[in-house]
């Protein structure tokens, strides 16, 4: 199959977000590869996180300032600039960008959705941000076969990484 598939965080609330995404959708299709589709997630990533383990994994990993960032309302996702108008940006994203009608919920939908893509591109943006998901497979496309795998312009955002995710990190990336 010559489908290609994005993983990326989707943020509605988020302009360079948005552009991020259709981009590298853009991108890729000017590389001759006409059928790209962002893979709608809803494996506790990003825009799906309950907001409580959210706020559990910023205190275990000492990021006690994020949350008490969040909790007042600033920086974050919460900052004044950053929190756009998810009507306008809905719109954005059913006009332009291609995402597959499978949303993949758990390791089992990420392995049997993996076959309706020849290959699968993580990026670009903060994908393996510590404080944006819980590096999990689809962060670092584990349920895709190596020669499938393509990172393109996939960060981390932070100038280290929290020690108790180290090893998890080690093993996604290697």
């Amino acid at each position: 199959m010559n489908a290609i598939g994005i993983a990326t965080l989707i943020d509605q609330r988020n302009f360079g977000n948005r552009l991020q995404n259709y981009a590298l959708q853009e991108s890729i299709r000017k590389l001759g590869f006409q059928d790209v589709r962002t893979i709608p997630n809803r494996q506790g990533s990003f825009n799906g996180m309950h907001p409580l383990r959210r706020k559990l994994e910023l205190v275990l990993s000492g990021d006690v300032g994020s949350l008490v960032k969040t909790r007042l309302g600033i920086g974050g996702v919460s900052h004044q600039g950053y929190v756009a108008d998810t009507h306008s940006l809905n719109l954005f994203t059913n006009k332009y960008i291609v995402q597959d009608e499978l949303a993949f919920v758990d390791s089992r939908s990420f392995a049997a959705g993996a076959t309706r893509y020849g290959a699968i591109v993580v990026g670009s943006d903060q994908v393996w941000n510590p404080q944006f998901g819980l590096a999990q497979g689809l962060d670092f496309l584990e349920f895709v076969s190596r020669p499938q795998r393509v990172s393109y312009a996939a960060s981390f955002g932070v100038p280290t990484l929290p020690k108790r995710m180290a090893k998890r990190y080690r093993v996604g990336l290697s």
